[in-house]
């Protein structure tokens, strides 16, 4: 990878498919274009009228950036893989990991083998009360089948394939270098189901996925996590980074609400804040409306700063 090269970014989000464009430059990165589907790829049901029209929508994008990319990068919903934590540091070998992500994939799912998935594994920090923990993202081959196939003719260039959280961490440490020793928390607001993680001393310490059945819900649901988070993994916490499809000004109210109460500042994660760009006038407005939007798209096409072990 010379110093300039050209990162795509799709992430398969369960509203729509969003993609970035970014090119590394040898003082930082220009965001080149960016977009999303009208209709969502649904990487359970490739063969909806839904699904086939977003996947067109994304062949024309492809045709919009031409071929000078030298990478792409796949990011996945947490709806569509399987998120779960075994114990064990970064100190375990492949082979280890292997026999523990097979122990559990027989838990979860009886009928199927170790060979029907690809597993990344991401070590978190070590919990307050010195426990090591893994986070394993179990993808289903058919899932990322559909995936790759929505992004033919790109698909043999993809060399990263995240859950959408990690992928979010990566935008907040690049995008906020000043907070790279602190503890940080992450919560990705969906339809159902909010993605919370913490970034400790910039390595991801703590993650769950938790589901609400309403937006008057959303404040008590956080609150019951930010203590999770310091009883188990922080002994305090010096922010907290809301984004996600579902962020609207009346949920992030409740969750700025929620985190003063412990005291912490809230804000919306920008991706783009360290990022320059040519675009027009009206690329750079949807931008600045929509960037929480786009943390884990952005995030796919960075290097990630965290170790990901990868067994497949």
């Amino acid at each position: 990878m010379g110093e300039m090269s050209r990162s795509v970014s799709i992430f398969f989000n369960t509203d729509r498919t969003y993609l970035t464009y970014i090119e590394k430059q040898s003082d930082g990165l220009e965001l080149l274009y960016l977009n999303s589907t009208d209709n969502k790829i649904d990487l359970a049901v490739a063969d909806s009228d839904e699904s086939i029209s977003g996947m067109a929508e994304l062949r024309a994008m492809f045709e919009e950036i031409g071929g000078a990319f030298d990478r792409v990068a796949i990011t996945l919903p947490a709806e569509s893989v399987f998120v779960s934590k075994i114990p064990g540091g970064s100190n375990l070998d492949t082979k280890d990991l292997k026999r523990m992500v097979n122990f559990e994939i027989r838990q979860l799912f009886p009928q199927f083998n170790f060979e029907d998935f690809i597993t990344t594994v991401t070590p978190l920090a070590p919990t307050l009360d010195g426990k090591s923990i893994v986070l394993c993202a179990i993808i289903p081959n058919d899932v990322l089948s559909v995936a790759t196939s929505a992004i033919a003719p790109l698909s043999n260039h993809v060399d990263s394939i995240e859950i959408s959280q990690l992928s979010a961490h990566t935008a907040l440490r690049y995008n906020y270098p000043e907070l790279a020793d602190k503890n940080i928390v992450l919560a990705s607001i969906q339809s159902q189901f909010i993605d919370i993680s913490l970034s400790k001393g910039g390595v991801p310490a703590y993650y769950n996925l938790i589901s609400f059945s309403s937006i008057d819900k959303i404040g008590e649901v956080l609150e019951k996590e930010f203590e999770k988070i310091l009883a188990e993994s922080a002994e305090s916490l010096d922010g907290a980074f809301f984004f996600g499809n579902n962020l609207n000004k009346e949920i992030l109210m409740a969750c700025w609400e929620t985190a003063m109460l412990v005291g912490i500042e809230a804000k919306r994660l920008n991706p783009f804040r360290m990022m320059r760009s040519s675009l027009g006038r009206r690329e750079r407005e949807y931008c600045s409306r929509t960037f929480q939007i786009y943390p884990a798209c952005v995030g796919g096409s960075l290097p990630s700063y965290h170790h990901r072990i990868k067994l497949y």
